[in-house]
C-alpha cells in the first residue's frame, strides 16, 4: 500500500486592495486626490512619475480656469453693454459687479489636482500605509 501525499501547490502572493502585488514595480510616488477635510483617494503610478501627473493635471486645470475667467469676462461684457444701451447705467455697473463676483468666486473653487504624499516608496509599504484604490501603470502626458 503506497501513501500518496500531495504537496500544497505554491500560492500567488495576495492582492491587497484589488492590486495585485506581483505585478507592480519596487518604488511607486503616491498621489491624493480629494478637497481637504473630504474622504481622499489614494492612487500609485510608477516611481518618479508623480510629478508628471500632478504637472499635467495643473495645466488641465488652467486651462479650465482661463477658459471659465474667458466666460465671465464676455458675460460681464454683455451685461454692461446692455444695462448702458437701454440707459440705466447703475443696472449696468451692478450687473457687472455681480458678474465678476460670481467669476471671482468660481477661482476659489478646488481645481482636483493630486497631490503627491509619497514620493519613491517601496510599494507594499505604499500599501500598507495608504488606503489605496488603484495603480496606474502607464502614465499618459499630454
Amino acid at each position: 500500500m503506497s501513501k500518496t501525499v500531495l504537496s500544497p501547490t505554491p500560492t500567488k502572493e495576495p492582492e491587497m486592495g484589488g492590486i495585485d502585488t506581483d505585478e507592480l514595480p519596487t518604488t511607486v510616488d503616491v498621489l491624493r486626490y480629494g478637497e481637504p477635510g473630504a474622504d481622499p483617494t489614494y492612487m500609485m503610478v510608477p516611481g518618479d512619475d508623480g510629478t508628471k501627473v500632478v504637472g499635467a493635471h495643473s495645466r488641465e486645470a488652467m486651462r479650465h480656469r482661463r477658459r471659465r475667467l474667458g466666460v465671465g469676462i464676455v458675460v460681464a461684457g454683455v451685461v454692461a453693454g446692455v444695462g448702458y444701451y437701454l440707459g440705466e447705467l447703475l443696472v449696468s455697473a451692478l450687473g457687472f459687479l455681480v458678474v465678476v463676483a460670481v467669476a471671482g468666486y468660481e477661482r476659489l473653487r478646488p481645481d482636483g489636482v493630486p497631490e503627491v504624499v509619497g514620493r519613491n516608496v517601496h510599494a507594499e509599504e505604499a500599501l500598507e500605509t495608504y488606503e489605496i484604490e488603484g495603480y496606474v501603470d502607464e502614465v499618459f502626458v499630454m
